[in-house]
């Protein structure tokens, strides 16, 4: 009997020391691996793959590490490695096959293999269909490769999943744009704005969105100027043909032909942007972009907070008389930021409809 207490003995001793040997090589490659994390934040990509190589020798099973080298790799466009690296990881990883069917997807797509790099984001997609960054990617590569149409359903997935993703908003309103969605790529660059307020694309956003309402432009003057856009716009994403921006010039109109359309910004935001149309009627309120894009602003608009929304672009972007406007309004600000708040950046929520 005490032959076998000292061998449980033993065995009890022996269990802590050989769970602590193998978390001392775990933690060593763990910190070589964070080493190889800084050399790469600092532009030293050779000497993180060196790094994380160290790393993978003292643990093998380090799939985080494996993905890490491989991204370094396709910043260096040392593709061969990068598709090994993506590859092994599909094998060696259930719980992170999806960011190795992303590493080889853009490793195709960074090299212009577009027509592979669609086939690999929807073969994880197989797996994984609700991931967000594999529905983006494949969204951009068959964007790059011309194909719209698809790429268009790719970013409404994507928005679908996260509506605050800044970057789909802006691609989906391009997309809009390049193919003649007047109405809805407006609606969607306004969208976008709620998203991403002050960057060098919210500005050539807010330049698109001018470019736009150039094309409808009335030159008679008066105290307001209804723009009603053309029902001859493609309709697949609804006819947006009753709705119509109600501009308020109060001096802000340019009188000369001289003045451009996007030297007077203020025409399309300042005072008043009135969306009107069949609010409560289907199909039209059904469709993705007056979900997505329109209900934000409809809300806005309801919740008093529309006008405060425009003027702060404006303010981004100094144009004439919007700071008077905003230091005499800090409490429409206030709400603002407090309305943007509560739908986490304006993402969509449904449209209350005023009582009968």
């Amino acid at each position: 009997m005490k032959r076998l207490a000292v061998v449980v003995l033993a065995v009890l001793l022996w269990a802590p020391v050989s769970r602590m040997a193998a978390q001392e090589p775990a933690q060593a490659a763990k910190a070589v691996a964070e080493e190889g994390v800084r050399l790469y934040d600092q532009g030293r990509y050779e000497e993180a793959i060196q790094k994380y190589n160290r790393a993978l020798e003292i643990d093998p099973g380090l799939t985080a590490v494996l993905y890490e080298r491989g991204m370094t790799y396709l910043v260096l466009k040392n593709y061969d490695k990068c598709m090994e690296d993506a590859r092994a990881g599909q094998k060696a990883s259930a719980s992170q096959r999806a960011s190795f069917f992303l590493l080889e997807g853009l490793c195709y797509s960074q090299q212009g293999i577009y027509e592979k790099a669609v086939e690999t984001f929807n073969r994880g997609l197989k797996e994984y269909p609700g991931d967000e960054q594999l529905h983006f990617n494949l969204a951009v590569s068959l964007s790059r490769a011309g194909k719209f149409q698809e790429a268009r359903s790719q970013y409404k997935e994507v928005l679908r999943i996260n509506p605050a993703r800044a970057s789909a908003i802006y691609s989906l309103a391009l997309i809009f744009q390049q193919k003649s969605y007047d109405m809805p790529a407006l609606f969607m660059y306004l969208r976008f704005l709620m998203a991403e307020p002050d960057t060098e694309r919210s500005s050539a956003a807010v330049n698109h969105m001018l470019s736009i309402v150039g094309k409808y432009y009335p030159k008679q003057k008066g105290k307001n100027i209804n723009i009603y856009f053309s029902t001859d716009n493609p309709v697949d994403e609804g006819d947006f043909g009753s709705l119509r921006l109600a501009l308020s010039i109060s001096g802000a109109v340019p009188h000369e032909e001289k003045q451009s359309i996007a030297d007077s910004i203020v025409n399309m935001l300042k005072t008043t942007l009135e969306i009107t149309g069949e609010h409560d009627k289907p199909p039209l309120n059904q469709t993705f972009v007056w979900k997505e894009a329109l209900a934000p602003l409809i809300n806005m608009q309801r919740d008093h907070v529309l006008e405060a929304f425009l003027y702060r672009e404006l303010s981004l972007r100094r144009i004439d008389g919007v700071q008077s406007w905003l230091e005499e309004h800090t409490k429409e600000q206030q709400s603002l930021a407090e309305w943007l708040a509560r739908h986490d950046k304006g993402a969509a929520t449904p449209i209350v409809l005023p009582a009968e």
